[in-house]
């Protein structure tokens, strides 16, 4: 038997693989993340070392205080520069009342730690209530499994 048609096969796989993903993504929890972004000033002029393994003990601090998980929980630089650190903090939860309260007390634990090292730490951008989940991703789940069943289409073909 002869085949005159090669590129329907990935093409079907293709849109089975786009179509097939995202369903299997609606089976997973939805996650909300809530974020605050803190100033932690002077440093220089307090003599206070780089944000580092000082932030990391504060955070476990605070988690332990709080309702919240290691897990969920990451912590970014922005930016340092004349002596200031600006870092990023942000909670995943699937409740999105949670993710801000959690958020909001390590923010104000790490900003009530540092204060006793440095001058005038601050939170800049406070957490807000999410909106919208983080993930599950739907578009990039669909896209992924799209370009799956094209290589899986390919192979076949």
């Amino acid at each position: 038997m002869r085949m005159t048609t090669f590129g329907v096969i990935p093409v079907a796989c293709a849109l089975a693989g786009a179509i097939a993903a995202p369903l299997l993504t609606m089976r997973t929890l939805e996650v909300y993340a809530a974020s605050a972004t803190i100033l932690l000033a002077d440093r220089v002029a307090a003599n206070a070392p780089a944000p580092g393994e000082e932030l990391r003990v504060s955070l476990a601090r605070a988690l332990e205080a709080s309702e919240g998980s290691p897990a969920e929980t990451s912590v970014t630089l922005l930016r340092e520069r004349a002596g200031q650190a600006t870092i990023r903090l942000t909670y995943l939860d699937r409740d999105p009342a949670r993710a801000q309260r959690v958020a909001q007390s390590l923010a104000d634990a790490i900003v009530a730690n540092d204060a006793a090292r440095t001058p005038s730490p601050r939170v800049v951008e406070a957490p807000h209530l999410p909106t919208a989940p983080v993930a599950p991703a739907y578009a990039a789940a669909g896209a992924s499994g799209g370009a799956v069943g094209l290589a899986a289409g390919a192979l076949c073909a």
